[in-house]
C-alpha cells in the first residue's frame, strides 16, 4: 500500500512546536494495521527555512513541485 502525503507548509519563522505533535502521530507505526501517512514539508520557493526556535528546514517541496494528490495539508502558523 502507498503511503499516503500529509503536506505541513512552513515559513520563515514558522511555530515549530505546532508541527511536532501531529507529525510524531502521523510517522507512528499504529498498533493494529500498516503505517498509511507520510510527512511532507513545503515552502513558498522550496528553499530552507528557520522556525521561531531556529530549527532549520529543507523542505521536500515548493509550492510549484508539490503533489496534486495527498491527504492532508497543515498550515503552521508563526511570524510570517
Amino acid at each position: 500500500m502507498e503511503l499516503q502525503k500529509v503536506l505541513f507548509v512552513v515559513l520563515e519563522q514558522y511555530a515549530d512546536w505546532e508541527a511536532a505533535a501531529i507529525a510524531a502521530a502521523l510517522n507512528e507505526e499504529p498498533e493494529q494495521g500498516e503505517k498509511k501517512y507520510e510527512v511532507k514539508t513545503v515552502s513558498l520557493d522550496g528553499e530552507p527555512v528557520t522556525s521561531i526556535g531556529g530549527f532549520k528546514v529543507l523542505p521536500d517541496y515548493s509550492l510549484d513541485t508539490a503533489p496534486d494528490d495527498f491527504a492532508g495539508l497543515i498550515l503552521i502558523g508563526g511570524n510570517s
